[in-house]
């Protein structure tokens, strides 16, 4: 005992201990530092009192208390972030801090796992600047005049949690050259749990993790029935966590019910008239098609572009200036584009035709490197071909093959998550999440994977210095457009920890929260039409009706009849309407062009207590003489 602690004292043992701490740690320490400035200016400010994120507290503040998600609050994604976000509650207590500080925790632990993940993919400089993109473009990002496209305040939940479990399967599937079939296993389970999330996350995952799979199989000359056995395994591993909801929630609903339930999110994606509203097809980049193929042909013109002019500075200019200039025309070419108004970088349109040529390179570089038949070593080991060594130089001594296969494992992953915004990518709206991978490959093959190419040759390469100064001032360009949507003109919330600030626009929803805190009484329900679930949140009543939300998706998927039959049986005391634009779906407004029936019904039933706004508000009592009235 006394030996080891005097061991433990040993001056030169601390100091090893200390440098291999900070060898390791400080590039985490340092993507902690470059959060602190976006994350302290934006906490708590751009919610919108009515649109999305209000469900994200309403439902597991419901959960909590007692309901069951389906049966008593109606839903369309799976349900594993509904039921985390409730246990938070129960844990910590039911408010907006509790549910930031929790998606805090869950933007550092992807933020950690990305640059791990990608130090198996590139070097440990392109892995910091790539993950550098989270703190200071994904994970704080308000870029709108809603703040519900970032890490802290999501509109939806399934989009965060979903990515962490994707990238845990991801990882997990490149350990299986040698953990073999467990790190399949392992990866099949986070798999499953994607698909308790959206179908575009699980899709992706899926996606990721078969190609990894499949390719460290070709890379290290497997046996075909081992990489059989391993996608096997992932997929019976991926059957876990679905079969686990099932019975879980077969204790609260008949079997049938439960199955369709945790089957809403695919039956939803599946739905053709939810993908020809308009807003969707915006989202694509369908909507207008002739647009979005001309910017991303711009986008690919641009990139070409830096691209070329990297490879004539490589060429032309002595080594000893070749450097300073890139950096010096990178800067004027940035500030060139801030002067021009592109405070949105076109560049993004084309990262689908970028990652796609990338799937294509390391699938061909996969290939040609594999080992010749007869080589293989089973569950593990790598043997080439004597007669056909590696073909690619700039491998040797990291990883091999291997080092390939799981590079287009990554880019498959990143690819497959475009495909909701394929020909309107970008980082803001559903990009925080959807287009956050293929930011992040852009930023890893311009330092790393396209100079390596030129450094093998020359012994030099440009682009990077060429890149960086591109790259931050466009991040800077992105900080300036968020400056521009933080707001602090009304603020709103009962206690200081469900407090925050919104716009000006937020005036009339204020009223609308002192108005229900007023009138409507604790063990009373009060029904917000369209949408504006978060007034119910913050005063902390109930709406009444399973159906919590009224807008297009949701009535083309629930049915507006089977809606209103519920709205009639559960005649909640109180309704709120309240003003939501519909024009992004092509439609006029509630009562008018859309949901008309339900509009009678309540005109039929209801009463005008209190009007503001113009009398674009309105607080409606149940009627006396309604039946169901008390």
């Amino acid at each position: 005992m006394l030996d080891r602690f005097a061991a433990a004292l040993d001056g030169a043992a601390v100091a090893r201990g200390v440098r291999r701490f900070v060898s390791t740690g400080w590039p985490y320490a340092l993507l902690a530092v470059l959060a602190v400035y976006p994350a302290t200016r934006s906490w708590r400010t751009g919610l919108d009192p009515l649109v999305d994120f209000g469900r994200e507290l309403y439902v597991p503040w419901r959960l909590a208390a007692g309901d069951v998600l389906y049966r008593d609050v109606a839903y369309f994604n799976g349900p594993l972030s509904p039921y985390l976000n409730a246990t938070w509650f129960k844990l910590f207590g039911a408010n907006l801090t509790t549910l930031m500080v929790a998606n805090l925790a869950v933007l550092a632990i992807t933020t950690a796992l990305l640059f791990r993940m990608l130090q198996h993919i590139t070097t440990r400089g392109a892995a910091l600047a790539a993950t550098a993109l989270m703190p200071l473009l994904f994970g704080f990002g308000n870029y709108g005049t809603i703040a519900n496209y970032n890490f802290i305040t999501p509109y939806s939940h399934e989009l965060t949690h979903g990515l962490l479990l994707a990238l845990l399967a991801l990882a997990s599937s490149w350990e299986v050259t040698q953990r073999g079939g467990r790190a399949a296993l392992v990866a099949g389970l986070f798999l499953g749990a994607t698909l308790l999330t959206k179908p575009e996350i699980a899709v992706a995952a899926a996606a990721g993790v078969g190609t990894s799979v499949v390719a460290l199989g070709v890379a290290e000359g497997t046996a075909t029935v081992v990489v059989i056995r391993r996608l096997t395994l992932a997929a019976t591993g991926t059957l876990v966590a679905p079969l686990i909801a099932l019975v879980l929630m077969t204790s609260a609903m008949p079997l049938p019910e439960a199955f369709e339930a945790c089957t809403a999110a695919w039956r939803m994606a599946a739905m053709a008239e939810i993908r020809q509203l308009d807003f969707y097809r915006e989202c694509v980049g369908t909507l207008d098609l002739g647009m979005s193929l001309r910017k991303i042909f711009i986008s690919l013109a641009q990139v070409a572009g830096v691209i070329a002019v990297a490879e004539v500075l490589d060429r032309r200019v002595p080594s000893d200036r070749r450097r300073w200039l890139a950096l010096l025309l990178g800067l004027l070419g940035g500030f060139y584009l801030i002067v021009h108004g592109y405070y949105w970088p076109i560049v993004e349109r084309g990262l689908p035709v970028w990652v796609a040529a990338l799937v294509c390179w390391w699938a061909w570089r996969v290939w040609v490197n594999r080992p010749a038949q007869g080589d293989a070593q089973g569950e593990s080991g790598l043997t080439l071909d004597p007669v056909r060594p590696q073909r690619d130089p700039a491998l040797r001594g990291r990883g091999g093959n291997l080092l390939n296969a799981r590079r287009l494992a990554w880019c498959v992953f990143a690819l497959a998550l475009l495909g909701k915004i394929a020909l309107f990518s970008r980082v803001m709206h559903y990009g925080f999440v959807l287009a956050l991978p293929a930011a992040i490959t852009g930023v890893v093959a311009a330092i790393d994977w396209l100079p390596r190419r030129a450094w093998v040759r020359r012994r030099r390469a440009t682009l990077p210095w060429l890149f960086l100064p591109l790259l931050a001032i466009y991040l800077f360009a992105y900080q300036v457009q968020q400056a521009r949507h933080i707001h602090r003109d009304v603020q709103l919330g009962l206690t200081v920890e469900d407090r925050f600030d919104s716009d000006v626009n937020a005036a009339a929803a204020g009223e609308a929260l002192a108005e229900i805190v007023s009138r409507v009484a604790p063990d009373e329900t009060v029904t917000v039409l369209p949408e504006g679930v978060m007034l119910d949140y913050l005063a902390r009543r109930s709406a009444g009706t399973k159906y919590i939300t009224w807008m297009p998706p949701e009535v083309l998927f629930f049915g507006e009849a089977a809606m209103l039959a519920d709205l009639a049986a559960s005649a909640p005391n109180w309704i709120v309407l309240a003003p939501r634009n519909l024009g992004e779906y092509g439609y006029r407004a509630f009562g008018d062009d859309y949901c008309v029936q339900a509009a009678q019904w309540i005109a039929a039933h209801y009463e005008t207590a209190a009007a503001w706004d113009d009398g674009r508000w309105r607080l409606m009592r149940r009627r006396a003489s309604d039946p169901r009235g008390s």
